[in-house]
């Protein structure tokens, strides 16, 4: 059984879902802004990987932008998502550089949803 979306998360998602590509086409906003911009800090319950990963799936180029921007992070810690000879690794290091939460995916798209999900929650709550 599938939850009903309402407008304002599908357009929330839609956004949170092509942030890279917004921030590198503005380059006048941080990613905390565009989030912020987008009603994620509102709507953050209503934006699950599964709404993301539906959008991921309607234009998989999306799934290389989040690629290429986990993989342009210039941070001792945070989350990553990279793609492996085996599959998809999306996990998290601490300040001391220590994988503490690490999941590995056979599907691009999901293991992308989960990236995104994981890493904008982190900017919402460090602020």
């Amino acid at each position: 059984m599938s939850t009903a979306v309402s407008p304002e998360a599908q357009v929330t998602a839609e956004a949170v879902a092509r942030l890279p590509r917004t921030f590198h086409s503005r380059g006048d906003l941080s990613a905390y802004a565009i989030l912020e911009q987008s009603g994620y800090f509102d709507r953050h319950v209503h934006v699950t990987p599964d709404l993301l990963a539906a959008i991921l799936a309607s234009d998989a180029s999306l799934v290389d932008d989040w690629l290429a921007l986990s993989e342009n992070k210039r941070t001792s810690s945070g989350w990553y998502f990279r793609q492996e000879p085996t599959g998809f690794t999306v996990a998290f290091v601490d300040e001391a550089g220590n994988k503490v939460d690490e999941n590995s995916y056979t599907d691009r798209i999901e293991a992308c949803a989960e990236f995104i999900k994981r890493e904008v929650e982190e900017m919402r709550q460090l602020g």
